[in-house]
């Protein structure tokens, strides 16, 4: 799935950024959105630049089993 690096703000107005799957703009947009983020910016991100610059702003948790 491609990925997106995204700069925004959140709900208090504080900057972000950070990269996020998706299908598509759209969906990365409407997914950012319903987290309550503001994108202002958002690219395509190449695999290899991926790889070496990932960090994660807690954009996908994981569910417990217990």
């Amino acid at each position: 799935m491609p990925q997106f690096g995204y700069t925004g703000l959140d709900g208090r107005g504080k900057k972000i950024s950070g990269v996020i799957e998706g299908t598509g703009k759209k969906v990365v947009l409407q997914k950012l959105r319903a987290q309550g983020l503001f994108p202002t910016e958002l690219r395509e991100e190449s695999t290899s630049a991926t790889k070496s610059n990932r960090f994660s702003i807690g954009l996908s948790r994981r569910v417990s089993s217990v």
